[in-house]
């Protein structure tokens, strides 16, 4: 399975797993990942920062392109917008250490639920970057919680608005959200071009 274009490395191994009926941990494994049931997933820089040789595997068993890879993780924003140095797979502390300097979501996520419906449950990247607020292409705010509800937006769950999806209230979502205005829609777009 390609990953969409901007798409997150935690959601395309969430979309691949779900695809093929298997826990995310089995997939993430079977792409070369050192990732135990158990396993603390902070330690492992998941979805921020990978080594060359995990790229060249994850390309070895899927076809996918390590640049593409590299392009799914918070690091193709190291230099420019984010500075991820020191950061190191298995060093729990130096993870934290720059989660808590960095203006990202290292292991959570904004979404813009139109978006989520369009590409098949597909998490952006750059929806991960803290003043990421506004989908410029659908001029709406990007949420972690249903703006009817107020339950959390997840991945790993079939595609669309998915866990408002299983309190039966998308009809609802979609008509409760929030449009935005011109200044956050320019500041989200310069967020999503920071590559």
């Amino acid at each position: 399975m390609a990953p969409a274009y901007g798409e997150s490395f935690a959601s395309w191994v969430d979309r691949m797993a779900l695809r093929n009926g298997r826990p995310p941990w089995t997939m993430a494994e079977a792409l070369g990942l050192d990732v135990h049931a158990s396993s603390d997933v902070r330690s492992l820089a998941y979805g921020v920062v990978a080594t060359p040789k995990t790229y060249r595997a994850i390309e070895a068993a899927t076809g996918v392109s390590s640049e593409t890879v590299r392009g799914m993780h918070l690091e193709m924003f190291d230099g420019s917008v984010l500075d991820l140095a020191g950061v190191r797979v298995g060093d729990k502390e130096s993870v934290r250490r720059a989660e808590s300097r960095e203006w990202a979501q290292f292991f959570g996520s904004l979404a813009c639920p139109t978006c989520l419906a369009a590409s098949e449950g597909a998490w952006l990247v750059w929806w991960k970057l803290s003043w990421a607020a506004a989908c410029p292409m659908h001029r709406t705010l990007l949420v972690d919680l249903c703006p009817r509800c107020r339950v959390p937006v997840r991945r790993a769950r079939p595609a669309s608005l998915h866990v408002c999806l299983a309190h039966g209230c998308r009809p609802r979502c979609d008509a409760a959200r929030s449009s935005a205005g011109p200044y956050v829609i320019s500041r989200s777009r310069r967020s999503a071009r920071a590559r």
